[in-house]
């Protein structure tokens, strides 16, 4: 029976685990417990921990990594044990753009989040470049119709669980404080190395030590 494919892809810059709790884990258990398999590309961030994430929870069988001609020589020997194990390779393409449109073509969802603007801004400070990532032409792609369609009959409808809902729901509002708290240790940081803020910022700043809290009663740890 033919089984749905999400593709998982991000940022290369997630600031630790943190990033992927928020956005990922979640949206990868549930995919996980429909049996759905998965493919990612070889970077670092989200796609490094999607798989460290994943390769302990399903069987590898339903793990595939694309990667582009170029890098044959250069990411495909560290990916040996993945091999090893059972996981597929697959080549595609000859840079990063062609070897996601590949992962989009042959799949049917994506699992994905870029940062906002203002997440960007807040990351990059005076570095920062209006452009768009990877991920969000990833998005983009999709939405002009790249990608396999799943239609009704291939597999059982997904059950609606409303229990389920309502727990992914107040993990949201969790994230969102978290997301807030990130921000804040960013801005800090900016602001320890000399530079000068804006009083939005400075006004974030303020409640740093609420959102402390707030992240260890959620995760019962601190983001030091």
């Amino acid at each position: 029976m033919p089984l749905k494919i999400t593709f998982i892809s991000g940022p290369l810059e997630t600031a630790g685990s943190l990033y992927f709790q928020m956005h990922y884990q979640g949206r990868i258990d549930r995919a996980i417990s429909l049996g759905h398999q998965f493919i990612m590309g070889p970077a670092a961030g989200i796609d490094s921990e999607a798989l460290a994430y994943l390769v302990p929870r399903v069987s590898i069988d339903r793990l595939t990594i694309y990667v582009h001609h170029q890098q044959l020589n250069t990411v495909r020997p560290h990916l040996r044990w993945f091999e090893d194990q059972g996981g597929k390779i697959i080549i595609a393409g000859k840079n990063h753009t062609e070897r996601d449109e590949a992962c989009t073509r042959n799949s049917h969802y994506d699992i994905l989040r870029y940062r906002t603007e203002e997440e960007c801004r807040a990351l990059y400070g005076a570095k920062w470049r209006d452009r768009i990532s990877g991920t969000e032409k990833n998005e983009k792609r999709r939405a002009a119709g790249v990608g396999l369609i799943w239609t009704e009959g291939e597999a059982k409808p997904d059950i609606f669980d409303e229990k389920a809902a309502m727990e992914e729901q107040r993990f949201a509002k969790d994230r969102k404080k978290l997301e807030r708290k990130v921000k804040g240790q960013i801005l800090q940081a900016r602001k320890n190395k000399g530079e000068v803020l804006q009083q939005n910022q400075l006004e974030k700043l303020s409640k740093l030590a609420q959102w402390e809290v707030e992240l260890e009663r959620v995760y019962g740890t601190t983001l030091d």
